[in-house]
């Protein structure tokens, strides 16, 4: 690479940003998790009801390891892993932004 290429390369080059994130992102960071989280108490706190009637919608709110052998015989194994696997992963960006 000559100076003339580095020199373009180094203009357009934008630094990642330095800091904690902003008080918005922080907080619907917070938000979503929170969200999650009262999901999954409403998902426990709705259980008995929903486990026979609709069971993707079960898993989908609280995705314990309970729920999900409660509700496996109820479900195909493609919504059944689809939607467990949404679910658990769902949350990971949120903590991982949270930290950073």
């Amino acid at each position: 690479m000559d100076d003339k290429t580095a020199a373009v390369a180094a203009a357009h080059h934008h630094p990642a940003p330095q800091g904690p994130p902003s008080s918005l992102a922080r907080n619907a960071t917070i938000g979503v998790l929170v969200a999650l989280v009262v999901a999954s108490y409403a998902g426990g706190i709705l259980l008995p009801s929903l486990l026979d009637t609709h069971p993707l919608v079960l898993i989908s709110l609280n995705v314990t390891n309970r729920t999900l052998a409660l509700a496996s015989g109820e479900l195909d194994a493609t919504s059944f892993f689809l939607v467990g696997f949404v679910r658990l992963l769902l949350p990971d960006p949120f903590f991982f932004l949270l930290g950073r």
